[in-house]
């Protein structure tokens, strides 16, 4: 009897500049032990830039399947980031889920401000375990949107 082919990872490309997040999001993708995922992880705007335009040490990436951005970054912004995303051939309809500090509403408006949009907004949990639990919030958000893809195709 042939066994099914392992699924490949959902390839997410966190950016992120605060360590501690970076920890909590990879614990929280790892708690979801059904959703196999690889994290790339840039701290800052300018690399989210390179590695999605695959340029600098970044010339080898290959396109992540969903990118989780902050807003406030170091070197270029979050809305630089998705601006960057949503005009790049190849990447305008990549997957985008904003987490920040700010309220989900104070992050859309931060979005539309700079006419883009991003696929989702959601804010950082400031309680350990409600982080934790984003991998699940993920997931099914992740699956939710593949299939509605993959219905609209």
């Amino acid at each position: 009897m042939k066994q099914a082919a392992p699924e490949h990872p959902v390839k997410i490309l966190v950016v992120e500049d605060n360590p501690a997040d970076v920890r909590l999001m990879h614990y929280a993708l790892q708690k979801e032990s059904s959703w196999h995922t690889e994290l790339i992880v840039v701290g800052d705007g300018d690399q989210a830039i390179q590695y999605l335009t695959q340029q600098s040490s970044f010339a080898q990436a290959t396109k992540p399947d969903l990118v989780i951005l902050d807003l406030n970054l170091p070197k270029r912004d979050g809305t630089e980031v998705l601006q960057t995303i949503r005009i790049t051939e190849g990447l305008e309809k990549l997957p985008v889920v904003i987490l920040s500090s700010s309220p989900e509403d104070v992050s859309e408006r931060a979005v539309q401000r700079a006419n883009l949009e991003a696929d989702c907004y959601l804010m950082k949990p400031a309680d350990i375990d409600d982080f934790l639990a984003l991998g699940t919030v993920l997931m099914r958000w992740y699956n939710r949107r593949m299939l509605a893809d993959a219905a609209a195709e």
